[in-house]
């Protein structure tokens, strides 16, 4: 469940100025396999974007050459499936645009679900903050390759926040769990002579009135 609230500037100057709150709620629920020796869950959480590619590569625009168009003939007798992505793939502002980036399923740049950024909104370069801008979590990293901060999203940057030093986000857990299966749960545990106090304790009821 996803929410946000907006608080605007009070003070004449900055009317149209605001600030967003979000906040995010997960509730999931793990099933597991029987596990007799026990076990422990381990749940680990990142909270990051989806990468928007903002200077990737709309191949109905490029392409020019017939060959180049998918062709079922050639394509189901191809033998190996797999084509080389290029770096232009990802951003065409790219400094070696013909180098490779990685592989992909063969004629995988056709399948377009991705999200286009334009007018005011689009940024041809990583340049300074502009307001428009905060409204859009663009991945702007310059040149990208495919390293390990492609998949971690380990150099984000902060410029949708009116705070860009302090930290992003804060995260609250709180849990429940309920097992049910084949574990056994005994009784509230009793101390040795916890027996012993009922003779002292019946002692004190008056029980002659009972028949």
């Amino acid at each position: 469940m996803l929410n946000f609230n907006e608080r605007f500037a009070t003070d004449g100057a900055n009317l149209d100025t605001k600030v967003a709150n979000g906040s995010a709620t997960i509730e999931m629920n793990i099933s597991t396999p029987k596990m007799p020796y026990g076990a422990t869950l381990m749940y680990t959480m990142e909270i990051v974007p989806e990468q928007l590619w903002e200077r990737s590569k709309d191949p109905f625009l490029y392409t020019t050459d017939p060959d180049t168009l998918p062709n079922s003939l050639r394509d189901q007798l191809d033998p190996q499936k797999v084509q080389i992505a290029k770096n232009d793939v990802l951003d065409v502002n790219h400094s070696t645009p013909n180098g490779t980036f990685g592989y992909q399923p063969l004629n995988n740049q056709w399948k377009m679900d991705c999200v286009r950024v334009g007018g005011k909104f689009y940024r041809p370069a990583n340049d300074a903050f502009t307001e428009d801008r905060q409204k859009i979590w663009g991945c702007e990293t310059l040149n990208p390759t495919l390293s390990e901060s492609h998949y971690l999203v380990k150099d984000l940057h902060k410029k949708i926040f009116a705070d860009q030093v302090a930290d992003s986000f804060t995260a609250t857990v709180m849990s429940d769990i309920n097992v049910s299966g084949n574990t056994v749960f005994g009784t509230s545990l009793l101390e040795a002579d916890a027996t012993s106090d009922y003779e002292a304790i019946t002692a004190q009821v008056d029980s002659s009135r009972i028949e």
